[in-house]
């Protein structure tokens, strides 16, 4: 399997993270199943699981859950 990490990075209030939260709406849209959801102590930050038709995995985190997984 080939792995990759796509990272968003750039000056505050650019919309790295809205990006990121309207992510999992696409992914769903594309086929894709939530297969697990960890919401944040803010309430904003997530890190979800999503899985396709064919078994593959991606994952989708913000960067304060990103730091909560060190």
């Amino acid at each position: 399997m080939k792995r990759r990490i796509i990272a968003l990075r750039g000056r505050g209030d650019v919309g790295k993270t809205t990006t990121i939260l309207l992510l999992p709406g696409l992914l769903i849209a594309r086929g894709w199943e939530l297969v697990s959801r960890v919401m944040h102590g803010n309430g904003i930050d997530i890190t979800d699981v999503y899985k396709n038709a064919n078994g593959d995995l991606h994952g989708v985190a913000s960067s304060a859950a990103l730091l909560m997984l060190r």
